[in-house]
């Protein structure tokens, strides 16, 4: 059975501002996308879906927009060869590592890739290019015993 949700907005304390009344009939889930505004660190909401991005598509863009040292890294720990051809079967076994050595690579600079690693538990960045921990500041998922080097 559909639901039917109108809505109002104000704006200041005294000061009402209507908008037309929406009616809402359709039930699909939404998928709200948010980002962090460092500076005020306010949430703010950037986007409304009614379907999620499928994993499979979400994996090729991870993998695409990867710099040249973190493909390594992936292709490296899997002992894949230049001739190798990297598809998305692939993509799901790099994402489902749950320890990440990446220590003496100093070209490793950021963090950003683990967002998708979501069975990390346990980390060595020591001696890498990183000098930000802020990719992973807000990273939940990480298990205990949880293990961070930090490089030198």
């Amino acid at each position: 059975m559909a639901r039917s949700i109108s809505w109002q907005h104000w704006i200041g304390r005294s000061q009402q501002r209507r908008f037309p009344v929406k009616k809402i009939t359709n039930t699909k889930p939404r998928f709200v996308e948010v980002n962090l505004d460092d500076k005020s660190q306010e949430l703010k909401i950037v986007s409304v879906y009614t379907t999620k991005i499928s994993r499979d598509e979400e994996l090729t863009a991870w993998w695409e927009s990867l710099d040249s040292p973190w493909r390594n890294y992936f292709t490296d720990r899997f002992g894949l060869s230049e001739s190798d051809s990297v598809n998305l079967d692939w993509f799901y076994r790099f994402v489902s590592i749950d320890s990440l050595d990446i220590s003496g690579n100093p070209q490793i600079r950021t963090l950003n890739p683990l967002s998708e690693l979501r069975d990390l538990k346990v980390i060595d960045i020591s001696n890498t290019g990183i000098t930000d921990l802020g990719p992973i500041s807000n990273v939940t998922f990480f298990g205990e015993p949880r293990y961070f080097q930090y490089p030198n």
